[in-house]
This record gives structure tokens, sequence and C-alpha cells, in this order.
């Protein structure tokens, strides 16, 4: 395999690691050209939640992308809180841990 392809590839994989994605329509027939998700009416773009680690991508026809922080595992370490959830998506992602009675950011 070429080095350069491994390497793409390798930080292709790297950079989803931690990230969740979900993807659906979220059409409303009473607000066509916007997105419905949860009771919250979007326009088309890159919303950020006002209370969790998301970012909420509103697409044509009512499609929503939908992207967490997903599962970080430190070997050796509890995860525990969030940092600072209020900051936008993916900086909201850094992590508490708590490494046998020290806590550090990851």
């Amino acid at each position: 395999m070429n080095v350069k392809v491994f390497l793409v590839f390798c930080f292709a994989i790297l950079s989803v690691v931690y990230t969740a994605v979900s993807r659906g329509y979220y059409f409303d027939k009473d607000h066509p050209g916007k997105c419905n998700v949860e009771g919250r009416i979007l326009d088309l773009g890159t919303h950020q939640s006002p209370t969790e680690c998301i970012r909420i991508q509103c697409k044509e026809n009512g499609f929503v992308e939908t992207a967490t922080c997903g599962v970080k595992h430190v070997e050796g370490c509890e995860p525990k809180d969030l940092v600072d959830k209020t900051k936008d998506y993916p900086d909201c992602c850094l992590r508490y841990f708590n490494c046998k009675g020290e806590i550090k950011k990851f």
C-alpha cells in the first residue's frame, strides 16, 4: 500500500474515533424549508445546541445531521463531566477523567 494512502486512511480513522454522527429526516409540513428537531424549528445551516455539546446541520428537505462527542476511552481512567459544554462543537468535547485519583482533561 502506498505510504500516503496509508497515512490518509489512518488520519481518517483517528479523526472520527471520538465523534458520533446520526442522520435523519425532520421535515415539518407547517415549516417548509426548515427542520423540526424535537420542536425546535431550525433554518437551513449549522446550529449549536444551547444546552448540549451537539452540532446540528439542517439541510434541504428536512434532512438533519447531528454530531456529538461520542465515547472516549482513556486506559486506567474513569470518564467524568465535560469541561465546558457551552463551547461550540467540537471544542466542547474536552472531558474530565479520574485517573487513579488524579483529575485530567482529555
